[in-house]
């Protein structure tokens, strides 16, 4: 089994934040929304959240290699996630898109996350960088991470199925708040 652990004997880093849209706080911002438009953290309704934002969201098969994208559409924008992924998979595209959405809409006019990027080390192009950070932000916070681990809520397995994403996603937040364990 899989465990996370709190590193001992390390300062952790500092939160990284980043702008949402132009002239924006940072990626707790969209997490304060959703929670203001009567959104709890791990509710599922994430779905919802995209259609209140007035953004329309739909699924349909892609290519194995797409997980998703974001386009303008009429006026507005349109997120599609690829169907034939799993849905916790899913999940985590939903979020990506709606941190180019919040993050970068105003600079490219449209982004097709290609699933095989998304999984490598993002850091060579900026903007998916940001959507992958905004996503794990936006679907597993720091804090409530940090307490389910304290709680002992740490295998890799227990987190996916606790914040509703990806086992790989949980091993890349849990890297990336300097935490180890199983392969970390």
């Amino acid at each position: 089994m899989a465990v996370v652990r709190r590193k001992r004997n390390r300062p952790t880093r500092p939160v990284r934040t980043v702008e949402i849209g132009q002239g924006a706080n940072n990626s707790s911002e969209a997490k304060n929304l959703y929670e203001q438009m009567g959104f709890g953290n791990h509710d599922g309704h994430i779905e919802q959240f995209i259609e209140r934002l007035g953004i329309r969201l739909v699924r349909k098969p892609m290519r194995d290699d797409q997980s998703g994208f974001l386009h303008p559409e009429g006026s507005g924008w349109v997120i599609g996630i690829n169907s034939l992924h799993h849905p916790n998979r899913q999940r985590f595209t939903m979020a990506h898109e709606l941190g180019h959405y919040f993050l970068h809409r105003h600079k490219a006019k449209a982004y097709d996350d290609n699933y095989a990027f998304t999984r490598a080390d993002a850091k060579s192009d900026p903007d998916e960088w940001q959507a992958n950070q905004f996503a794990a932000e936006f679907l597993m916070p720091e804090q409530e991470f940090r307490d389910r681990v304290a709680e002992g809520k740490n295998s890799f397995d227990q987190l996916a199925t606790y914040f509703g994403v990806s086992t790989m996603a949980v091993r890349i937040r849990a890297k990336t708040l300097g935490m180890t364990g199983h392969g970390l």
